[in-house]
């Protein structure tokens, strides 16, 4: 887990958006690959084992991230990423990974095996939700369609910022359709817009 990369964690229970409290037990060029995470407002804990910060989930199964992806850069258009940011690529997207860090961007990993990670990349294990503070990521793609995990991660993307998922996953609120195939849709998170002005009567 990249050390600059855990104030964006949060508790996946449902309260108060707080700060995790992180105690590292071995650190290796700016990657945590032994450490806790503590919430201060529930109690919960989180490890951090073999680079991995664990949120739920059977870490044993967690799949691999690829080497670099011949569609990195293609990907990489598809959430519109015209500079460098803070990416989220679940599942099958983190084949990825190498390409969107060789692109400047740092790169959260979802479901990814541990082992040791490229410059910029995280690994995260959660089964429910995409544990991350509200507004934190420029872009993200998951390959599931589990709608509190697409929801959860839709919280977690900044406005602006665009999502991918599988076709027939339904699109979080606050997400505009920009474009879709017979496999994924593009969405981009619509920031709140100000009412049309009321005139106000005078007594």
């Amino acid at each position: 887990m990249f050390v600059e990369l855990i104030d964006l964690l949060r508790c996946t229970r449902p309260h108060e958006d707080s700060w995790l409290v992180a105690t590292f037990h071995e650190l290796r060029e700016r990657h945590v690959l032994e450490g806790l995470l503590s919430c201060p407002v529930c109690g919960a804990r989180y490890e951090i084992r073999g680079g991995v910060a664990l949120f739920g989930g059977d870490f044993a199964q967690a799949g691999a991230v690829a080497g670099a992806d011949e569609d990195g850069v293609r990907f990489a258009a598809f959430l519109n990423l015209v500079e460098p940011g803070i990416v989220v690529l679940g599942g099958a997207w983190a084949g990825a990974a190498d390409t969107i860090t060789r692109l400047g961007s740092a790169v959260i990993a979802l479901n990814a095996a541990r082992g040791a990670g490229l410059p910029r990349l995280s690994r995260i294990r959660s089964d429910g939700s995409v544990p991350l503070a509200r507004e934190c990521v420029d872009g993200i793609a998951l390959d599931s369609a589990d709608m509190a995990m697409l929801e959860s991660a839709a919280r977690a993307l900044k406005n602006g910022g665009r999502m991918v998922a599988p076709a027939d996953a339904g699109i979080p609120g606050g997400m505009r359709e920009l474009a879709r195939d017979e496999q994924v849709w593009i969405a981009v998170k619509e920031g709140l817009t100000a009412s049309a002005p009321v005139q106000i009567a005078r007594r």
